[in-house]
Parts: C-alpha cells; sequence; structure tokens
C-alpha cells in the first residue's frame, strides 16, 4: 500500500492534482508510532488519540479520489 500512496503522491504533484490526503490526516497516521511507544512504556495503560482536525472530521467531504 505505501507504493501506491507514493505512487499516488507523485502523480498528483507531477499533474498539478489536489492531493488525496490532508495535513490532518498525515499527522493522524504519523502520531501512532509515538503513541504506541508511550502505551508501552506506560505498561498498556489507555492513551488518548489526538483529535487534529479539531472536530471537523465529522463533517469532512471525501476527497476527489473517493466516488459514491
Amino acid at each position: 500500500m505505501d507504493f501506491v500512496e507514493g505512487y499516488r503522491l507523485v502523480q498528483c504533484l507531477a499533474k498539478g492534482e489536489p492531493m488525496g490526503t490532508d495535513v490532518c490526516e498525515a499527522a493522524s497516521r504519523s502520531v501512532v508510532f509515538a503513541l504506541t511507544k508511550t502505551l508501552f512504556a506506560n505498561r498498556s495503560e489507555a492513551v488518548d488519540f489526538p483529535d487534529f482536525t479539531k472536530g471537523q472530521w465529522k463533517s469532512h467531504k471525501p476527497f476527489s479520489i473517493v466516488h459514491a
């Protein structure tokens, strides 16, 4: 899947098209490793997942590459 995402990123940049992701989604993907380390350090005590969208995920429209 990383290859597909990387290919799509390069394709969008080369054609000047909007990307299939945004900053909040990228941050959400990136924070998983840090949260996992914290989880293990705290002996599996629950860790809150940060909401980088400040609640806007509830009304977020799908990206143009997603079709119904």
